[in-house]
């Protein structure tokens, strides 16, 4: 490199040169930079050097002119866009794709067999697969019999096993559960499936008799865990001369390791046993333990590097201090700046996955004096978090920390990303160390949406005084000083207060509940019930059913984009599928049945509730004020259902029933659209349904048998020919009566032998919301009001008949009275 320099130099002035080299290796790339401080010079040296010898006189070399670099920020942005998208290429996303229905179990007791497990399975879900013992690749595939997978029929049966077998003692060893997607997206790391160690934690003061039993109680509710490791030491005690006798156990070392899968467990498991005593003694109390995170081998030891080297110095100098907290806090000001530069992810996997328990057994035990904590970031609540909108796809981090940083100090400025695309998202966040100084941001914002005009303000703020107000996308011109602290590339920024991730949720369910009240056809409850070729319940169904089913959805979406009178109604149902056996009163029942079991498995855990928005949503049936006022007149029980109605033929009559056979389709009117969401989210897809509606069926068969032999003996005795029929329409002799109680006790005793309810073919119900017609139910409602007014004045003109036929009678009575008194 000197001579190369001297040679060249030799020709003309030069300000430096360098040689590229490896950065591994610090070879040579055969490539080298010369700058001249005149262009002038740099133009000779291309036309006397250029292909001329240069060091070895046989090697030529090639002279041009250097392309221009790219700025530093561009070269940032495109190594960030060149790293890997964190879950694209994801293989747990299709290597199992049974993954959402299936349960993982880990620690089961030693010794136990397929048999023995299928035992407990079986009574949680008689149709589940157990898969045991499970093959672990370490290397090659070995089994775990510490762990068995139990595939359910769909995902929301997995769901209601889950708290039913995690954290559950069996056979003296607690369970761990997790659904095995979960598991799968938690083991992705950037290259490989490789568990996070942002979840692991050190659990000091433990007792010597503490078992790993007793750990997997303590912290088993707070999460699933992947392994507890309880480091020991061999015995001080001498083995047994007696080989009968076992050897001495180990001796505890007095802390272990919990390794959880998530680290939001982590932290739950922190708050929930720090402080606390794990195993209580004879007198009830315990050794109280300290549990904190825990340190990789490296990170522990840096800091014992660290800790060493400032005592030296400390004694060198004469100083006595406690390094061990000023350990703590340059540990914590690192971590918080690697939080600030990467993302958790990223950070939490900075961990040495090779930091094992046999590795570092003497450094677990002094990893006690360099533990640290993250500080905790203030929560929203404060107010000190805005949120940004607006933001070009291209500003960095840095750039909108500048920005901010004129109304005061910040914490940190996040740019939200795409986990898709890898790119920005156009929105942010901002948190400050002062409120005041987000109170200025704030202020700032709201005095440039002012200015710009008064459609900028919200719709609702200005509804009850201007109905025709509308929101405007226009924003403030970014080129003039009124909004030049809040522009960035050209664009003015929108800020307003972050709120909690609960608070969100709710604005997103105010805003959801304010379109659906928009939509005056409620095509939003079109996709209610539709089960889609790619939803796990789908895998329980064959083929054809899933297909009939999207079929179904494809057609009631263009007949409502088809005819603008027609829409959706919230407490109307349309069940398909029914069994022919299935009568109005069976599908009543059904309807009453399943709001009382999804209330049921709501309060057990096993359903979620309806939302927010649902709940909220008192929609009435149009049919329940008439129905309401006729049950008064009736005195009847009120239920959930207005009307069930099965639909049949008219031209084939059943023999056994008397009435027109079944279509195998029929209608609910539910009394308010939460009633109707209930029975479609508990009776559709749902194989319990088919056994209960037989069930009923029987029962109806007993009570019409016993109606016929009462009609048919009541004829047998006057010796009539003909009697009148249940149904009151038609007249039947006694040889169709006896005729028609041969087929009822035959129909029952199909019912004893028959099984599965009559839904044959793996068929469950298909429930929708009913498509309604505007002018139908105008009809409708039209012939329901003449019934009631035609009714109310035929009462008029009894009740007035009755008045005139009182004064009439009123005079002669009262001249009686007169003469009585007056002889």
């Amino acid at each position: 490199m000197e001579e190369d320099q001297a040679r060249i130099e030799n020709h003309e002035s030069m300000r430096h040169g360098f040689i590229a080299t490896e950065k591994e290796s610090g070879k040579s790339k055969g490539v080298g930079y010369v700058t001249y401080s005149l262009k002038e010079d740099a133009e000779r040296a291309i036309q006397k050097l250029d292909g001329k010898g240069f060091g070895d006189a046989r090697r030529k070399i090639k002279i041009s002119w250097a392309n221009e670099r790219t700025p530093l920020k561009e070269r940032r942005v495109e190594v960030k866009l060149s790293k890997p998208i964190p879950g694209q290429n994801d293989p747990a996303k299709t290597s199992d794709p049974n993954a959402i229905r299936t349960l993982v179990i880990s620690g089961l007791p030693p010794g136990l067999t397929k048999k023995e497990l299928w035992k407990k399975i079986k009574k949680i879900n008689d149709k589940a697969e157990i898969i045991f013992p499970v093959l672990v690749e370490h290397g090659e595939k070995v089994e775990n019999e510490d762990m068995a997978n139990v595939i359910f029929p769909s995902h929301g049966d997995a769901l209601k096993g889950l708290p039913k077998l995690h954290s559950h003692t069996y056979k003296g060893s607690i369970l761990s559960c997790i659904l095995k997607k979960r598991l799968d997206k938690l083991s992705v790391k950037r290259e490989g499936k490789v568990l996070s160690h942002a979840g692991r934690l050190i659990v000091r003061n433990l007792s010597w008799d503490t078992t790993v039993q007793d750990l997997r109680k303590a912290f088993l509710p707070y999460g699933p865990i992947h392994s507890i490791d309880l480091p020991t030491l061999p015995s001080k005690l001498p083995p047994s001369s007696d080989p009968s006798k076992p050897a001495p156990p180990p001796r505890a070392r007095g802390f272990a390791f919990i390794w959880f899968l998530a680290k939001d467990d982590a932290e739950k498991a922190i708050e929930g046993v720090n402080g606390k005593a794990i195993k209580e003694t004879k007198d009830g109390e315990g050794r109280i333990v300290a549990v904190d995170w825990a340190l990789s081998k490296e990170k522990w030891a840096e800091a014992k590097k660290g800790e060493d080297g400032e005592k030296q110095e400390s004694e060198a100098d004469g100083f006595s201090s406690d390094s061990r907290s000023d350990l703590a806090s340059d540990l914590s000001d690192s971590e918080e700046e690697d939080q600030d530069n990467e993302s958790n992810e990223e950070a939490s996997d900075s961990e040495s996955p090779e930091a094992n328990t046999e590795d570092n057994e003497d450094g677990d035990i002094d990893m006690e004096e360099g533990q640290s904590v993250k500080p905790t970031l203030p929560t929203v609540d404060v107010g000190n978090t805005l949120f940004v909108r607006n933001l070009p796809f291209e500003t960095t981090e840095q750039e909108l920390n500048a920005l901010f940083r004129t109304f005061g100090p910040l914490r940190y400025a996040k740019i939200t990303m795409d986990r898709e695309t890898g790119r920005s998202r156009g929105t942010g966040f901002v948190c400050f160390w002062k409120t005041e100084h987000a109170d200025q941001a704030i202020k700032e914002s709201e005095r440039v949406v002012q200015e710009t005009g008064p459609n900028a303000i919200p719709v609702g703020g200005l509804a009850a005084k201007n109905p025709f107000a509308l929101p405007s996308i226009l924003t403030a011109d970014p080129s003039s000083s009124l909004a030049s602290r809040l522009v960035i590339h050209g664009r003015t920024l929108e800020v307003a207060r972050a709120v909690t991730r609960e608070t969100a949720s709710l604005m997103k369910e105010d805003s959801e509940r304010a379109r659906n009240a928009a939509d005056k056809r409620n095509t939003y409850l079109m996709r209610e019930g539709v089960i889609f070729p790619n939803s796990p319940a789908a895998q329980s169904l064959p083929e054809s059913e899933v297909e009939k089913r999207q079929a179904s959805f494809n057609a009631r979406k263009a007949l409502l984009r088809g005819n603008p009178s027609l829409y959706i109604s919230k407490t109307r149902l349309s069940i398909r599928q029914l069994p022919l056996f299935a009568t109005d009163r069976t599908l009543k029942r059904l309807a009453i049945y399943a709001v009382k079991a999804f209330d049921a498995e709501v309060t057990s855990g096993e359903r979620e509730a309806l939302a927010r928005v649902e709940e909220m949503d008192n929609t009435m049936s149009p049919s329940f004020a008439s129905a309401k006022d006729k049950k008064k007149k009736k005195k009847e029980r009120e239920t959930a259902v207005i009307q069930s109605k099965i639909i049949r033929q008219t031209e084939k009559i059943d023999p056994i029933t008397g009435q027109g056979r079944s279509k195998g389709y029929g209608f609910l009117e539910m009394r308010s659209h939460k009633e109707a969401l209930k029975v479609l989210r508990w009776a559709n897809n749902n194989p319990e349904v088919g056994p209960l509606m037989w069930e009923w069926w029987k029962t109806e068969l007993v009570d019409l048998k016993d109606h016929v032999v009462k009609t048919l003996d009541a004829a047998r005795k006057r010796g009539e020919q003909k009697e009148q029929a249940t149904d009151n329409k038609k007249s039947e002799s006694a040889e169709e009566l006896e005729a028609r109680l041969k087929k009822l006790e035959g129909r029952i005793v199909e019912g004893d032998e028959r099984s599965g309810g009559g839904m044959r073919g793996g068929k469950t119900l298909i429930i929708e919301f009913s498509i309604e017609n505007v002018q139908v139910v105008k009809r409708r409602a039209e012939k329901i009001s003449s019934a009631r007014r035609g009714s109310k004045r035929k009462a008029d003109m009894l009740s007035a008949e009755g008045t005139d036929e009182e004064d009439s009678s009123r005079p002669a009575n009262h001249s009686q009275k007169k003469a009585k008194r007056h002889p």
